[in-house]
């Protein structure tokens, strides 16, 4: 299992709504990311030489991919609340005109009557 496949069971088990989930594997990735940009030290060269490579360039695969699932995700989750809002607005539009309707013929009646 790769990291970033047991990153997500970790946050899937603790987290069930994926809305939720976003900022979380976005701080996983920036976290992933920054470790990469720190420089690394003599003993870590030592002691894990290419091990140590190998491991970073896994991080760096598994933190672009959490960085994409979370792009899609957010963009996923704003074309929702567009969709959202223009269905609301088009409700409360409908209900306007219905009410507008009802009050002109209110009104006409009202000036037909006198």
């Amino acid at each position: 299992m790769s990291v970033s496949e047991t990153a997500g069971t970790c946050v899937a088990a603790r987290c069930p709504h994926p809305r939720r989930r976003v900022p979380i594997i976005g701080a996983v990735a920036v976290g992933l990311l920054a470790g990469m940009l720190l420089p690394g030290t003599g003993v870590e060269d030592d002691r894990l030489g290419p091990m140590a490579d190998q491991v970073k360039e896994q991080l760096k695969d598994s933190g672009q991919e959490a960085l994409e699932h979370g792009k899609a995700v957010v963009s996923e989750t704003a074309s929702t609340a567009v969709h959202a809002a223009s269905q609301t607005a088009q409700e409360h539009g409908a209900e306007l005109r219905h009410s507008a309707q009802g009050d002109a013929q209110t009104a006409r009646e009202g000036i037909s009557s006198r």
